[in-house]
């Protein structure tokens, strides 16, 4: 079947294939390991060479291709090289989204499609024994070919660099126009999404405050008209592509990818015209063909649009393909005769889509007249006659744009109301006026003449700074927008179109059309443009493909000029130092464009900014420029109180950070920070000390090093980094006050001030007091002396990648033998459990505890034996004291064991003096950056009287109720989130959860694995602060426990059966529930460790966690008498009319109740009702404010004595020692726990007000 000849080819190719990978292999582990190369650098060092063998190896050998190399010949192998990458990619992509074939397989399958396609390129094309390929594929076409194809590649990278997973697939809407597309197949034209019903109130819902302040932002950019959304944006790609493309598949073609496909398309139509014309015109330029390539590609700013290609890009990059689409068109009718025809067909059918995509590109049609004008020439007599050209380019044009209109007619009302005006943007659209001559100038500035800033390090390119008048109020703002004169010299190449008149070149008429074609086109749009009311660099690539083009003319124009030997070399250099600055220029902006780049792929930002910033290093090396923390002794001025004033300032106006202080009185100070671009700053707690002596401030921030992709940072792990470019360190004469993570902007050396701010007037311009000395060296470690009566704070920096299962010491008290250890034993580089060792017993070990890498970790921790001296023991409250707190979580609060204090000396950190040689124990491998005393806390009785653990310092016990202060996140619609899982394993595990209905409700509820539980459906404002109060069962102690610190059994069960929730002071839940056991330190509030249930993290914002008194404590359950119940009323009072419970009893079918009725004006009643239905009404009161409580005393007699029903009793109420219901009544059959406090019981609205506290009070009644 196969010739002898090409199997042994077969079989040489793949033979080289191994032995290439085999010494790709072994040159990356010599780069590694003998040259201790880092491994992105081994691996691009040892690919040149990899390739080069690969080359020789299968030109030689496997093809025996004996003749010499040419240049021809490699670029061919390269060119070859980069398409099979592309298609492998391609392919991989394609199994894995479209077939069930396994990842691993599709890779394998992927790669012989690659290999296979190698061969048969490199069999025909590349070494075919010496002979030449096809005429005229010269090696600058093969070059441009090649450097079109890395263009389109990069448009591809930079387009799903916000993606995870580049070109992901979904069958569900991720974005706007996959919403859009979704409607379309459901036949209508508003999207699915329902708004909010809140914005159907508000008198103006197009006004954003007003929508912050009722809770309902809406959907950003969206059009809201007449209760429903709709997409503005040009509806071209998504009928044209997007549509069908789902329609076929099944899957939405996500609007990263596609804007990465309409630009990669507009680019290469834009090439296509400018080699043809090249070709036809001026053949004889060698070189202008790459360098046209490479200013169409990367002077156009597609590149630095597609690093964000969302819904705002995919319109933009529709109209670039469109358009030019229909230039193509234009120019293949112009060209030939009859067949002319339908080239202007589809040029209309373009143009049409084009206008859908922006419609402001209908003011480019001017292009279709001269096309039809010029047509006459090439029609001829008794060709296509000239209404058949104008219907041509007419009438499909004409069906798109009717059919525009009448989408806006069916929306809106109006064929020329294209939604905007609508829009649910940052401003009050309706209000604005969007085009003004007014923005000409601002416009003309920032698009032609704003110059960038540059920067020393990667990426270089700063945004341009604002305009230097004063704009007019109507201007809007801008976004990243880049002068074209100063930044992209290619442009200046437009000067040079006048030659080919001023030479009289023979393809001097033809060019003119070409460029009255670009003119008719490009120049409207760009007028648009300059009148709209902001500048932003999308919008210049609604003009830039036809400037850029005209200027690729413009290169010809110079390239063709006949010179000799010194002036051809003078121009070549000319020309590509414009062009090749202009393309790094556009790939410099792009990975600048809003830091977005670097926000989503930060790994791949370092991996090439280490390569850009080495000349920068290298002078910084030769120059002996300091980089790192500064210590500043400094003396504060008293005619500076009330002020702020600058103590390092970093950067430049657009991105400068900024460290102050704030001198509060005149014995203290607060210290400042700011990172431009935030919207708050931070100021620390006021810090006391004394104006008349000098202080040492230190000061770490990550911007005092160089940036993260900085050589210097080469073989440092991600931690390491992330520890000096991510820490704000500021301490006062060596007590640490502020450690926080912060971002930071880089900068150069050059840009650093100390006691001034030269770049703006935050904060002050000078330090008023005096800078004695500026030391730039390393913090010293944070070390205070072990005090005998304190415990002790430690700042931990914890090893890097530390092996899993290692323990070291942290703290330890006694001497060998007789000692006790906190230690800790890692996980992972993310997590850790602390360990206590008393020697000879086993150690304790804690649940598991999250690390954040690059952050300096707190351990506050406290042995008794601390306090005391051999002889002279510490408290005995104290003596067996044990206390470990890990970044502000509690892992263990106890009286235990300990031995006796030992000498001073054996008091130790991170290491023990006494150790031996089997302890099992490694010193702490990490830095003590802090060690502070702090006092001891309030510590819990021993063990025996009252319950063995507690959780929060303060005498707070470990077990109770728990209070929550949240911020509800605005953006998780349909999302479960838990809000506090408790449970040893995913099996005996409960949750108290929160599911985002829309954006103004949610579903409380709980759940215990395998039995279910309650939930409650509750409208609330996810913009304010809210109150969550739990009583569930982890958060209390088995009842072997609970009666062996002195309950009864009845009222141990009793909090351990029991589900409350209490949000904002309502009683939302109140039910019998089931629980399964959970120490304290198996609760954690906002964070899912044990499943996926019900999600893994909250996504807000949990402000406060603190043990609060339960509203109804567990002797409320047992005891007998009557209640005392510590009350507000609600601030606004519900309408006249309105009950409101304050307690039940009995069963859920027959109970009695206790009302709070409001009358109107600030009066109320209390209302008793019976389980037969009767009513007893109380006098009316006035419902007073004030910070205080109300006390409302009441009598109920459905509480027996031993927690056994009473059929009958006395029902009475006073507020505040008045009197307010007096009488009898025959009460249901109940027990203690069946009561119902402040709402949840079923069909009764519960009590808006405040429930503070619930207590017994004595027999005698109220």
């Amino acid at each position: 079947m196969f010739k002898p000849e090409f199997i042994h080819r077969v079989l040489r190719f793949a033979v080289v294939g191994v032995v290439v990978t085999g010494s790709f292999m072994a040159l990356n582990w010599w780069f590694s390991a003998a040259w201790r190369v880092p491994p992105d650098l081994a691996y691009l060092a040892a690919y040149p060479v990899a390739v080069g063998l690969h080359f020789i190896l299968n030109k030689w050998w496997t093809f025996s291709d004996r003749g010499g190399v040419r240049a021809g010949q490699v670029s061919e192998y390269l060119a070859m090289m980069l398409v099979a990458f592309l298609i492998q990619t391609a392919v991989f992509k394609l199994l894995t989204h479209f077939t069930p074939v396994p990842a691993w397989l599709a890779s394998g399958l992927a790669s012989v499609a690659q290999m296979a396609l190698s061969f048969l390129y490199m069999q025909r094309r590349v070494f075919n024994r010496g002979v030449a390929g096809p005429a005229g594929f010269s090696w600058e076409t093969r070059w441009t070919i090649l450097t079109a194809g890395l263009i389109v590649w990069l448009y591809g990278y930079f387009g799903t660099s916000r993606e995870a997973t580049p070109f992901p697939l979904d069958r569900e809407p991720l974005g706007y126009y996959e919403l859009l597309v979704q409607a379309f197949e459901h036949g209508q034209l508003s999207l699915l999404v329902e708004p909010d019903p809140k914005l159907a109130t508000l008198p103006d819902p197009y006004d954003p405050l007003a929508r912050v302040k009722i809770g309902a932002p809406g959907m950003a950019d969206m059009s809201y008209f007449r209760g429903r959304y709709y997409m503005y944006f040009g509806v071209g790609p998504a009928v044209a592509l997007m549509l069908p493309f789902k329609l076929l598949t099944g899957y939405h073609l996500p609007s990263a990818a596609l804007c990465a496909l309409l630009c990669a398309g507009g680019f290469l139509l834009s090439t296509w015209i400018f080699a043809d014309f090249r070709r036809r015109y001026f053949p004889a330029t060698t070189g202008a063909l790459w360098l046209g390539t490479v200013m169409l590609g990367m002077a156009n700013l597609c590149l630095m649009m597609l690093t964000r290609s969302d819904f705002y890009e995919v319109p933009i990059a529709g109209a670039f393909f469109f358009s030019f689409a229909a230039l193509a068109g234009l120019v293949l009718a112009l060209r030939n005769g009859r067949s002319g025809h339908w080239w202007l067909v589809l040029a209309s059918l373009a143009f049409g889509l084009a206008v859908a995509s922006r419609p402001h590109f209908i003011l480019g049609g001017g292009m279709a007249g001269l096309a039809w004008w010029w047509r006459r020439e090439v029609r001829g007599p008794g060709r296509t006659p000239a209404w058949r050209d104008a219907a041509a380019l007419v009438i499909p044009g004409a069906l798109c744009i009717g059919g525009l209109l009448l989408y806006n007619y069916l929306r809106f009302g109006s064929p020329l109301n294209f939604g905007q005006i609508y829009q649910l943007g940052g401003s009050n659209q309706p209000k604005m006026k969007l085009v003004t001559a007014e923005s000409v100038p601002v416009n003309l500035y920032y698009y032609l003449l704003a110059p960038a800033r540059f920067g020393r390090y990667f990426p270089f390119v700063e945004i341009v700074p604002g305009y230097p008048w004063a704009a007019p109020q109507s201007y809007y703002g801008v976004e990243d927008p880049f002068g074209l004169l100063p930044n992209l010299p290619c442009y200046w190449l437009l000067l040079a179109l006048p030659l080919f008149w001023l030479r009289r070149h023979p393809a001097r008429w033809m060019t003119g059309r070409c460029l009255l074609l670009l003119g008719a086109l490009g120049l409207p749009v760009f007028g648009f443009t300059l009148v709209f009311v902001s500048a932003t660099n999308r919008y210049m690539v609604d003009f830039l493909p036809s400037f850029v083009l005209a200027a690729s003319i413009g290169l010809l124009a110079v390239a063709s000029r006949p010179l000799g030997g010194v002036g051809r070399v003078v121009r070549a250099c000319v020309l590509s130092g414009l062009v090749l600055y202009s393309a790094a220029f556009g790939a410099m902006a792009a990975f600048q464009h809003n830091g977005l780049f670097r926000h989503h792929q930060p790994a791949a930002f370092d991996r090439i900014g280490s390569w850009f910033n080495l000349p920068a290093a290298a002078w910084e090396h030769v120059s002996h420029e300091e980089f790192g923390p500064a210590q500043l002794t400094v003396q504060f001025s008293r005619e500076s109180l009330g002020a702020a004033e600058p103590l390092l300032v970093t950067g430049s106006r657009a991105r400068a950070d900024y460290v102050y202080v704030f001198h509060t009185g005149p014995d203290a100070i607060q210290l400042g920070f700011m990172h431009s671009g935030d919207v708050d700053g931070f100021l620390s707690a006021p810090i006391a000390l004394d104006y008349d002596i000098p202080h040492v401030i230190g000061i770490q921030s990550g911007s005092l090093y160089p940036p993260g992709s900085d050589p210097k940072f080469w073989g440092a792990s991600t931690a390491e980094v992330e520890m000096k470019k991510q820490r704000l360190l500021l301490t006062v004469d060596g007590v640490p006050y502020v450690d926080l993570k912060k971002s930071f902007h880089d900068a150069a050396p050059t840009e650093v001030a100390f006691g001034r701010n030269p770049v703006s007037e935050y904060a002050g311009k000078t330090f008023r007091g005096k800078v004695l000395q500026v030391a730039r060296r390393e913090l010293p470690p944070i070390q205070g002396p072990v005090d005998r009566g304190s415990f002790t704070r430690l700042g931990l920096e914890l090893p890097h990648s530390p092996a899993s299962g290692r323990r070291e010491v942290l703290a330890a008290a006694g001497t060998s033998g007789a000692d006790d250890v906190v230690f800790a034993e890692y996980e992972s580089e993310t997590a850790l459990r602390l360990g206590f060792r008393h020697a000879g017993a086993a150690p304790w070990l804690s649940a598991p505890l999250t690390v954040v890498p690059g952050q300096v970790q707190r351990l506050e921790v406290g042995l008794g034996s601390w306090l005391g001296l051999p002889g002279k023991p510490a408290d005995p409250a104290l003596a067996g004291a044990l206390l470990v707190r890990f970044n502000d979580r509690l892992v263990w609060m106890e009286q235990t064991i300990l031995h006796p204090p030992a000498a001073e000396a054996a008091l130790a950190l991170g290491r023990l003096p006494w150790r031996g040689a089997e302890e099992g124990l490694a010193d702490f491998s990490g830095r003590i950056v802090a060690v502070l005393p702090v006092p001891p806390p309030a510590m819990p009785p021993p063990v025996g009287t009252e319950f063995k653990r507690y959780w929060l310092a303060g005498g707070e016990p470990a077990y109770g109720a728990l209070r929550l202060r949240l911020q509800f996140p605005m953006d998780q619609t349909g999302k479960f989130e838990p809000i506090l899982v408790s449970g040893r394993s995913v099996s005996e595990a409960d949750y108290v959860w929160v599911q985002y209905v829309d954006s103004g409700r949610i579903n409380l509820g709980y759940e215990s694995t395998g039995s279910g539980g309650p939930r409650e459906l509750i409208s609330l404002d996810l913009a304010q602060t809210h109150q969550l109060e739990l009583e569930v069962p982890g958060l209390f102690p088995l009842p072997a426990e609970a009666v062996a610190a002195g309950q009864s059994p009845f009222e141990a069960g009793a909090a351990r059966s029991r589900g409350r929730m209490v949000l904002d002071g309502v009683v939302r839940i109140d039910a019998r529930v089931k629980g399964f056991p959970a120490t304290p330190a198996q609760v954690t509030p906002g964070e899912n460790r044990l499943s996926d249930t019900f999600g893994r993290r909250f996504t807000g914002r949990i402000l406060l966690v603190e043990r609060g008194t339960t509203a109804a404590p567990a002797g409320f359950f047992t005891e007998t008498g009557p209640l005392e119940l510590a009350i507000r009323w609600p601030a606004t009072p519900p309408a006249a009319g309105t009950r409101e419970l304050l307690l039940a009893s009995g069963s859920a079918n027959r109970r009695d109740r206790l009302y709070v009725l409001y009358e109107g004006g600030g009066g109320a009643r209390l209302v008793f009702e019976d389980g037969e239905g009767k009513v007893q009404e109380g006098r009316p009161f006035r419902m007073a404010g004030g910070p205080d409580p109300h006390r409302l005393a009441l009598q109920w007699g459905a509480f027996g004595p031993d927690g056994k029903a009473s059929a009958s009793g006395r029902v009475g109420a006073s507020l505040d020692g008045m009197p307010v219901l007096e009488g009898s009544a025959g009460f249901v059959t109940a027990q203690p726990l069946s009561a119902w406090l402040g709402g949840g019981a079923p069909g009764d609205a519960g009590f808006s007000g405040e429930l503070r506290s619930v207590r017994r009070l004595p027999a005698a009644g109220p």
